[in-house]
């Protein structure tokens, strides 16, 4: 085998080597040919080199950065970073950055805000310059602009804010960025601020957020998995949505794990917090709206299944416990925030033995000892009939509609708060911005407006971030500890700031705009649909799950960040439109076919709608146009959810033919209206047979009692004549019994005798 092996091996390589060669003595002459005859030979296109993209030349980006969050103390050097990006693929010469500064301070937050947007100029002059390397295409090159301390222009700076800028050259490209730079006292005291964070988000289309878009926003990159991080120095105040923490334990068990993480964190944290109104919904809209009251959640039933209660609290706190077999579980007082609508509380329905016991609404809505509600309308809409909506709870304005800025303020009954609008949005876009340089000039601009805004307050700010901040962990982390610590700042409670005197304040009423009405209009329509739905719940047997969740889902409309969206008016006719179709037109009758009636009594088939997920309790009445129809007037139906149920109508014809119309119309129970009416056509075709036997039986009737005439008018007859009758048949029998002959003579007789 070995052998054989061998020299088939060695065959196949000498075959290679034959091939080989022929292969090399082709290529020989292939050269020649091209060699004699190339130029009569073209290259075909395809094989021509492909040119290399040209490099692009695209603009560069400049960002600064001022140290120490902007903020310069006698005795330091000013320094600014200056970051120069490049995004495209062309590398940048080498070039320089310099740093000017204006002489005098800014007046006041007007002028800080005026130079950061552009609107405004400073005579600002060149204190120094730094080179930059080049810079490749697709890279970032930083710089470090610094001013010594013995600089003259530095010494000759006052406290104050003051207006910078950087210009960056570099063979044909110019580029400059504004920032700001504040300089302090050596003795300056430290500005006390009490920053508020927002814990929102909104459940786009529902009542509450889907278990997708809590797994989402509870990711190591989500934004509610963000600010839970960030919050970590306890003088940040939390105002917390409670439709978050109740998505969370109304999914039970099927909760995504880093949702209960989530909340069991939230709950941990020893910052003071406050709750929201439920999904953050906007008082502003709800005033416009004629409320006197805000909305609160009546129920949220429609979205707790027993089946996920079936294990213990699976680490969701505020969910109950497995009730044990034996005894029932103690019925539990469910408990709403106040709000105008909602229902007196009521013990919860016990459950069943062996069935899981479900959280009532305060469990569900439960975020740990919080101060109270805090009640936080879009900025610069506050009117006069958004204060009695807060019920006595504080009152987050801002700035632009008050003539102070204090912190703490007071008109009539209602407690404000007040804080700086711009800050709050100079806040929020430096939670958004990952790069860290750019965020630099966000910060030293927030610095800028604490400092004027404490000096105008007389101490105490309030920072607010806005809503809607981004998943950027860091920039969020580092924008709380900007304005809630560090050598210029000392954070404050909440509860320490509500216990101070307050300030008499002078509120400038937003004024309404056609915007408002529209939102105003528009949750009228809303509330108009959940009357309706109301109404139409008396179709089932626990009617707050479907009342409950309609509440849900128009104050998830209402919420802030929702109502500022420009496709808002899309959001609500999507929600009309549903509930008119998925909910009050869910349930009808079956439009019937028709029916021909050849009996006297008869069961006419129809059949009930139900497109709800719950069963419904209907009464479908039936009202003929004609008389020729009798019918029973009414006929309860249990439908079942997502189905079509059947049922009969019980109906009687009359004695004549004709075409019938059969009105049937369907209620609940408690008699509202369900669906439209609709009408069955009945072809009656009265039963002749049965008037035939009526008539046969008459006539059979009527001879016998002919019959019967006769016989007692010929027997009168004959006892008037004083023949004596003869024998009948009965008597002839009778007498053969007895065993007399006269019998047969008689039954003889009697068999002659004509009937009848």
């Amino acid at each position: 085998m070995t052998a054989i092996s061998l020299d088939v091996r060695a065959s196949r390589i000498a075959r290679g080597r034959r091939l080989r060669s022929a292969g090399a003595a082709a290529f020989i002459v292939m050269a020649i040919v091209l060699a004699v005859f190339g130029g009569g030979i073209s290259t075909p296109a395809s094989a021509a080199p492909t040119p290399s993209p040209s490099p692009t030349l695209a603009e560069p980006e400049l960002s600064v950065s001022p140290a120490a969050g902007g903020i310069l103390r006698p005795g330091q050097p000013l320094r600014v970073t200056a970051d120069v990006a490049n995004p495209g693929d062309e590398p940048l010469p080498a070039g320089t950055v310099s740093l000017s500064l204006s002489r005098e301070p800014l007046a006041d937050r007007a002028a800080v805000l005026g130079w950061m947007s552009g609107a405004r100029t400073a005579d600002a002059v060149p204190v120094s310059s730094t080179p930059v390397p080049a810079v490749n295409g697709g890279a970032v090159e930083s710089a470090i602009i610094t001013t010594a301390v013995t600089d003259p222009i530095v010494l000759a700076l006052i406290p104050g804010v003051y207006a910078a800028q950087v210009h960056y050259s570099a063979g044909t490209q110019s580029l400059t960025q504004r920032t700001v730079i504040t300089v302090v006292a050596a003795d300056a005291a430290p500005i006390t601020t009490t920053t508020v964070l927002p814990i929102t988000a909104p459940a786009a289309g529902g009542g509450l957020l889907s278990l997708d878009r809590l797994a989402e926003l509870t990711s190591p990159t989500g934004a509610l998995t963000a600010a839970l991080e960030a919050a970590d120095e306890p003088s940040v105040v939390l105002a917390i949505d409670p439709a978050i923490p109740a998505a969370i334990r109304a999914l039970g068990s099927t909760a995504p794990p880093s949702a209960v993480t989530w909340l069991a964190e939230l709950l941990s944290l020893k910052n003071e917090r406050f709750l929201l109104p439920f999904a953050d919904a906007d008082p502003q809209v709800q005033a416009a709206a004629g409320l006197t009251e805000l909305l609160a959640p009546l129920s949220l039933e429609a979205y707790l299944s027993p089946d996920n209660f079936r294990e213990s609290a699976v680490g969701l706190p505020g969910a109950e416990p497995l009730p044990s077999e034996s005894p029932s579980p103690t019925p539990s007082e469910s408990v709403t925030p106040t709000a105008a609508d909602a229902p007196t509380p009521t013990p919860t329905t016990p459950a069943p033995s062996g069935a899981p016991a479900l959280p009532s609404l305060e469990k569900l809505v439960e975020v740990g000892d919080a101060l109270g509600t805090l009640v936080w309308p879009a900025a610069g809409t506050v009117t006069d009939a958004v204060l009695p909506l807060a019920a006595g709870n504080p009152v987050l304005v801002s700035s632009d509609q008050l003539a102070t800025m204090a912190a703490r303020q007071v008109v009539g009954d209602s407690s404000l708060i007040g804080y700086d609008a711009a800050l709050a949005d100079v806040l929020r876009a430096a939670a958004e911005e990952p790069s860290a340089t750019a965020r630099g000039t966000l910060l030293a601009t927030a610095t800028a407006l604490l400092r004027l805004d404490a000096q105008q307050a007389g101490g105490s700010v309030v920072a607010v971030i806005g809503r809607g901040t981004g998943t950027h962990p860091e920039a969020l982390r580092a924008t709380l500890d900007a304005v809630s610590s560090g050598s210029l700042i000392t954070g404050q409670p909440m509860s320490q700031l509500l216990a101070a005197q307050p300030v008499a304040a002078a509120l400038t009423s937003a004024t309404p705009t056609d915007a408002s009405a529209d939102h105003a209009e528009a949750l009228r329509g809303l509330l108009a649909d959940e009357e309706k739905v109301t109404a139409f719940s008396s179709v089932l047997a626990e009617p707050a799950v479907l009342i409950g969740r309609e509440r849900a889902r128009i104050l998830q409309l209402l919420s802030v960040a929702e109502i500022s969206r420009d496709d808002w008016d899309s959001l609500v006719a999507a929600q009309r439109t549903r509930t008119r179709d998925e909910i009050i037109g869910a349930v009808s009758i079956v439009r019937p076919e028709t029916v021909t009636l050849v009996s006297s009594g008869s069961n006419i088939p129809m059949k009930i709608r139900n497109d709800l997920d719950l069963p419904v309790t209907v009464v479908v009445t039936a009202t003929p146009h004609d008389l020729r129809l009798g019918v029973r007037k009414t006929t309860v139906v249990e439908a079942a959810a997502h189905s079509n149920t059947s049922f009969s109508v019980p109906v009687t014809a009359g004695i004549s033919n004709g075409d019938v119309t059969l009105e049937l119309s369907a209620a609940s129970p408690t008699g509202v209206a369900i669906g439209s009416v609709q009408y069955a056509e009945i072809r009656v075709r009265a039963d002749w047979e049965t008037i035939g036997l009526v008539v046969l039986g008459t006539i059979v009737v009527v001879l016998f009692s002919l019959g019967t005439w006769r016989t007692i008018r010929r027997r009168r007859a004959d006892a008037a004549s004083g023949v004596a009758p003869e024998p009948g048949r009965r008597e002839a029998r009778a007498a053969y019994r007895a065993g007399s002959a006269a019998p047969d003579d008689a039954a003889s007789a009697a068999e002659k005798e004509p009937r009848g």
